[in-house]
Parts: C-alpha cells; structure tokens; sequence
C-alpha cells in the first residue's frame, strides 16, 4: 500500500470515528438518579442545611456522569442558559464536545487542527463554539444544533495573532471575543473580521485566565507573574487596578456575581477573595493538612460559596464567611475544571480521568 493510500485510509478511519462517537447516545449510570427527578433549585440554597466537614452548608450529590470522551479534559463551560455544556479533551488532537447534562448524551463533537487544546468557549447564541491550545490560535465552529447533523463542522473563524498559547477565551458576545495567551497579553477580537480591535498588555508572565462581569465592560486577568488585573475595554490598553496577594502563579479566576468582587486560584495552594472597590485582598481559602496546587475556581450564584478544583485530583467546597471546607469530592486525577450553571442548579467538574461529573444539592 503506498504512502497516500495509507494516509487516505487513516483520514476514513478517522471521519468514521467521528461521526459514531457524536451520534452514539452515552446513557447515564443506572446508579445515579435522573436530574429530572430533582427540584431544580440554586445549589447555594438549601431548606435543611446539612453538616459536611467543618461547616453547615448544602450537600451536593452526583447526578450524573458524562462519558464519551477518550482524553484528559482541560476545559470546560456552561452555556449561557439551559444545560448545555462544552468540553475541550485531549484525544491524539484536540477535541470539543457539546453535551446535554440532563440526559447525559453528547450533542455535538467538532475535531480541532490543534495538537493539544487548553481553552474553549461557548457563545451566548449558542450557535458557536470555541477553542483554543498550544497552536496559539483560536478556532471556532458552527455549533447550530438545529442544522443536520455532520461529522466535520465548518470552521467559521481562526484568530490568529498572539505568540504564546492560548489558556483562555471566552466570548464577548456573538461577535466578539476575549483572549488570554502565554505572550503576556489579552486580546479583543472582531471574529468576523479574524482581527484583534483592542490589546491589554501589563502583566509580566503568562496570562493564564480571564473572567468577565456579566453586561459590563469590565473584567479581570490572573497570570504567572503573581498578579490579578482588572480591565476596562473602553480604556483601550489601560489596566484599571492590579492585585497583590498570591506567592505563585495564578490558574483560575472568576467573579462574584454582583461583580463588586473576585477569587483568584493559584499554585500557591490558596483561594483568595479580592474586593474591587477597596483594592485589596478580603479573604484566603486554604488548608495546611493538604498540599496541591489550585486549577480552577467558581462561585456560587449566592456568592457564599466557592468551588475549587485541586491537582490532588479533589474539588473542594469552602464558605466564604467562616473560610472552612464543607464538602469534599475525589475524581481518579486531576480535577483541571470546575463550574456553576449559571441559573446556579448544577455544578460540573471536569478531570484528566476523562469524566465530566454533574453535582446538586
């Protein structure tokens, strides 16, 4: 056989592949109860509060496990409403994989040029889907699930322009989007045009997340050189406040919910609490009976609860008012993403063990 029948044949294999992992149903476990048969309220509120480690607070339970996806998982985000979801894996090259976390099926699965992905998005249409690695691109993708189905999803834009690899993207809007790269900088980018309109340059190291505050132009950066930065994007350029407060790299950010405030995970093992109008840092979340690094970070949408996931392959639950860990939950391997539904029902995790989980209380 010669070489362009080998690599014809390779390239079959593959689209075959594909297109049987994006329409086979993945069924939940029979051991985990149907998320229809729970009342669908906000995991941050509970009637009976109930006692987990050191401290009162909701109890959350396993719900549902999402299987299909063959690679460690990097990435993962909550679309804008409903229970969509979006994952980003590593299975040989980078895939994204949409699922609907109710009934535990994927949706859609999109293969990605890049190697090694680290980073995706989802729009608030809900007709895109980003993603981003060490290509140092962004690409997205129709993801209109109303349109027939195909194994190959057209490419609709490829963002091309930092010089480091992309550790985080988020959409601005259906239009626009946000970028964080290895080069230090963060971009805004005008996708149908595939060119950045504003760069945010301060930081000193990698820039490795952002995290946006809900119809505002305002979000915040957490990079390597120690530091968190709030931004402005109609001070184009211009870092609004920075923040001190970490001794390593910082992994993860995200915003309270009424944006007057932010956590910030990082290598240091800490969670830290900063408030925006006083510049400064409020509260730490840490325990010296464990030593692992923090991957990532989420509140929930009361904001009395953090949700941080931990290389020691655990996410751990905190309360932000007496600082203790009210509930511990072990995957197989490192827990690379955590995240609140943004109705607040649910919250999912995602690990290098390859499984996305689904938690509510």
């Amino acid at each position: 056989m010669s070489t362009s029948e080998s690599e014809a044949l390779i390239t079959e294999i593959e689209r075959l592949r594909e297109a049987i992992v994006g329409l086979r149903p993945i069924e939940a476990s029979d051991e985990e109860p149907p998320l229809r048969s729970v009342a669908r309220h906000d995991i941050s509120e509970s009637k009976k509060p109930k006692v987990s480690g050191k401290g009162k607070g909701p109890i959350l339970k396993l719900r549902r496990t999402l299987r299909g996806s063959c690679g460690k998982i990097y990435a993962m985000q909550w679309a804008s409403e409903g229970d969509r979801l979006l994952s980003a894996s590593q299975e040989g090259r980078g895939r994204l994989i949409v699922w609907n976390a109710m009934s535990a099926k994927m949706l859609l699965t999109v293969p990605l040029q890049s190697s090694w992905v680290m980073s995706c998005a989802y729009a608030p249409s809900l007709k895109f889907i980003a993603g981003g690695g060490l290509d140092n691109k962004v690409s997205v993708y129709d993801a209109d699930l109303e349109k027939e189905y195909k194994a190959h999803r057209k490419m609709l834009a490829e963002l091309n322009g930092h010089e480091g690899f992309i550790s985080d993207c988020k959409f601005l809007s259906n239009t626009q989007m946000l970028t964080a790269s290895a080069d230090s900088t963060l971009l805004q980018w005008d996708i149908e045009r595939q060119r950045p309109i504003n760069e945010f340059i301060g930081h000193d190291s990698d820039v490795m997340a952002c995290a946006l505050i809900n119809k505002s132009d305002v979000f915040v950066s957490g990079a390597g050189d120690m530091r968190n930065k709030l931004w402005d994007l109609r001070m184009h350029n211009s870092c609004v406040m920075t923040f001190h407060g970490h001794e390593s790299d910082v992994n993860s950010v995200d915003m309270f919910p009424n944006g007057k405030a932010f956590i910030s995970g990082s290598d240091d093992m800490t969670v830290q609490l900063f408030d925006i109008r006083a510049c400064r840092q409020i509260q730490t979340l840490t325990d010296l009976k464990f030593n692992a690094s923090v991957s990532s970070v989420a509140m929930s949408r009361s904001g009395r609860y953090v949700f941080a996931g931990y290389d020691d392959r655990r996410w751990r639950m905190w309360d932000t008012v007496s600082g203790e860990i009210l509930q511990t939950y072990d995957h197989d391997l490192r827990v690379s993403c955590v995240a609140v539904q943004p109705q607040g029902t649910a919250l999912c995790s995602g690990s290098w063990d390859s499984s996305l989980k689904i938690f509510s209380s």
